[in-house]
């Protein structure tokens, strides 16, 4: 009996900790024609390396390097710590290659400016997910 209430309390633990924070997802405005996006062109594009999508001109928006969001997103889909990420954008920033990209605070930072321009690509919780916004496939 202690061993099934240990295993009990093991997989309710991480249960908890696995559905803390939601799914991260990629998004754009509705009116963006962008739809989805190949793994190795994302990966170039959040490393400086391009500036487009698809065929489509987008402008990043970054979250806080501390956000849920932000370490998720890296990890998820750039295989990336927040470390190996800055160290990449200050290169960039350093050597004049780049701008460093758009930061803000939050889920609800992201959707406010996404959502008003068709051009910007965030990523957020699925959860945080509006009408006026769309997921971008990865492929």
């Amino acid at each position: 009996m202690k061993l099934f209430m240990k295993l009990f309390i093991f997989l309710l633990i991480l249960f908890v900790f696995s559905n803390a924070y939601g799914e991260v997802v990629l998004v754009v405005s509705k009116n963006s024609k962008l739809n989805e996006v190949n793994s190795v062109e994302l990966k170039r594009f959040f490393a400086g390396k391009t500036k487009s999508l698809a065929g489509e001109k987008v402008i990043m928006i970054l979250q806080h390097k501390d956000s849920q969001s932000h370490k998720n997103f890296l990890k998820k889909y750039l295989g990336k710590s927040t470390q190996q990420f800055s160290k990449t954008w200050k290169k960039l920033v350093f050597t004049g290659r780049a701008k460093s990209p758009r930061t803000v605070n939050s889920d609800e930072e992201v959707i406010k400016l996404v959502s008003e321009n068709s051009i910007y690509i965030s990523y957020i919780d699925e959860s945080q997910l509006t009408d006026s916004m769309k997921k971008i496939k990865i492929k």
